[in-house]
C-alpha cells in the first residue's frame, strides 16, 4: 500500500477542482492506500482516515500567499516520508500535478496586455507553472483537456511522454422517464414555473468567471413575449449583488434568481429547458456533462475543456471564440425557439449512455498504482 500526500491551496466542497480531488483521495482509500492532504485552508468536514495538515501563510494578496506556500511547503523534501505526491495546484517538486487549470500563460498572452504581463502576479503563477511544465520537470501530468497539452507544449517544451488523459469524473446516473418526468413537474411547481415558460440554469461559483453577466444581458436581449417567459436560475457561491443591479438595469430583474449552493442538484436539471454556460475560462466543466445525463441542452463557450463533448453529443451549441455578446445572444434565442430541441435532448441522453464521463477517480488511481510499479501508465499513452 501506498503513502500519498495531496497538495492543494485551499479545499472547499463545491468546487470542481476539489470535488475531483476528494472523489481520487477516497479511491485512494477506498483501496488501502492512505491519504495525507497539505493545503493553506479546508472548509467542510474532513473525512475518516484523511491527515489534513494546514499550512497557514500569510500575505496581502493570493499570489503571495501561493509563493509563500510553495516555498514552506517543499514538495521535494515530503517524498521522503510519501511514496507519492499529487498536486491539484502547481507547486515544485510534484510526481503527479493533476491539470485541472488551463495554461495560465497561454492565457495570460491572448487575453491580458503587456502591463499585465510585468505585474508580480503573472511572475508568481508564470513561475509556479514552469516549474511544473518544464522539460528538467519529472512532474507527470493528469489531463482533463486532451487541447491544454498543446498549449503547454507550445510554452514550455513539456515532453508529450509526460501528458496522460483521463476521463472526467461526473456521478452516473440511469434515467428513468417516468420518474423524470414526474420529479420534473414537481420541481417546475416548487419553482412556480408554467408548462410554456422556459428555465434557464447556470451552475458555478465565480459568476463573472462563469459569464452570468453575459446570461443576464442575453436575457434582456430577447424578444419581450419570449423574455417574459424565461427565468435564470444561478447556483454557486459569489458576489451576486453587481449582477442584481445589472438585472435591475436591463428590467429584467424579476426574472433572474440566485439559489446559492445546492447539494442535490438533480431537481434543477430536472426543471430545467437549458444550461447555459457562457464562461470566461473553463479547464474543463463537469456540469456540461451532468446536464447531458438528463438530457439538458447545453449553451456554452469553446473556452470549456469539455465543450468538445457537446459538439460530439450534438446535445447543444458551442459559442465561438472570440466571444461577441450579439452572437451569443442570437445563440440563445435559437435555441430557445429551435425544433431540434427534442434532438438535443435524446442525443445527449445517448451520448452519456455510452461514453465514459464516469471513471476518473479510477483511472487516476490505476495510474498512481502503475507508476509506483514501474508499469505502462494506465491511461495507455
Amino acid at each position: 500500500m501506498m503513502q500519498i500526500a495531496f497538495v492543494l491551496y485551499k479545499y472547499f466542497p463545491h468546487g470542481g477542482l476539489q470535488r475531483d480531488f476528494m472523489k481520487i483521495a477516497l479511491e485512494c482509500l477506498a483501496r488501502g492506500h492512505s491519504v495525507a492532504v497539505f493545503t493553506m485552508e479546508w472548509q467542510g468536514d474532513i473525512p475518516e482516515g484523511f491527515e489534513v495538515q494546514l499550512l497557514p501563510v500569510r500575505g496581502f494578496s493570493n499570489h503571495q500567499r501561493c509563493r509563500r506556500f510553495a516555498k514552506q511547503l517543499q514538495a521535494g523534501k515530503l517524498k521522503d516520508r510519501h511514496d507519492l505526491v499529487v498536486g491539484f495546484n502547481k507547486v515544485p517538486g510534484l510526481d503527479v500535478y493533476f491539470a485541472s487549470d488551463p495554461c495560465y500563460v497561454a492565457r495570460a498572452q491572448d487575453q491580458r496586455g503587456a502591463f499585465y504581463r510585468q505585474s508580480s502576479r503573472y511572475r508568481v503563477y508564470a513561475w509556479l507553472e514552469k516549474t511544473v511544465f518544464e522539460p528538467e520537470s519529472a512532474t507527470e501530468v493528469l489531463l482533463l483537456n486532451p487541447a491544454e497539452k498543446h498549449q503547454f507544449i507550445a510554452h514550455y517544451q513539456t515532453q508529450e511522454r509526460r501528458f496522460h488523459p483521463v476521463p472526467p469524473g461526473i456521478a452516473r446516473r440511469r434515467p428513468d422517464q417516468e420518474v423524470d418526468g414526474r420529479r420534473r413537474a414537481e420541481a417546475r411547481h416548487h419553482l412556480n414555473l408554467h408548462e410554456n415558460d422556459h428555465l434557464l440554469l447556470m451552475v458555478g461559483s465565480g459568476f463573472r468567471t462563469k459569464g452570468v453577466d453575459r446570461a443576464i444581458r442575453a436575457l434582456a436581449d430577447l424578444p419581450a413575449e419570449l423574455a417574459s417567459r424565461c427565468r435564470l436560475v444561478v447556483l454557486g457561491a459569489g458576489n451576486r449583488k453587481p449582477l442584481l443591479q445589472l438585472a435591475g438595469k436591463l428590467a429584467v430583474a424579476e426574472q433572474v434568481a440566485f439559489h446559492g449552493v445546492r447539494e442535490d442538484l438533480s431537481p434543477y436539471y430536472l426543471a430545467a429547458d437549458l444550461l447555459v454556460h457562457p464562461s470566461r475560462t473553463e479547464a474543463a466543466g463537469m456540469v456540461l456533462l451532468e446536464a447531458l445525463t438528463y438530457g439538458v441542452p447545453v449553451l456554452v463557450t469553446d473556452v470549456c475543456g469539455y465543450a468538445f463533448h457537446i459538439t460530439e453529443a450534438g446535445a447543444g451549441e458551442v459559442v465561438p471564440t472570440p466571444f461577441a455578446q450579439q452572437v451569443f445572444s442570437a445563440m440563445l434565442k435559437n435555441m430557445l425557439t429551435s425544433a431540434k430541441r427534442p434532438s438535443w435532448r435524446s442525443n445527449g441522453l445517448k451520448y452519456a449512455a455510452k461514453t465514459d464521463l464516469y471513471s476518473l477517480p479510477q483511472t487516476a488511481v490505476d495510474f498512481f498504482e502503475q507508476r509506483r510499479t514501474g508499469s505502462d501508465d494506465a491511461t495507455g499513452t
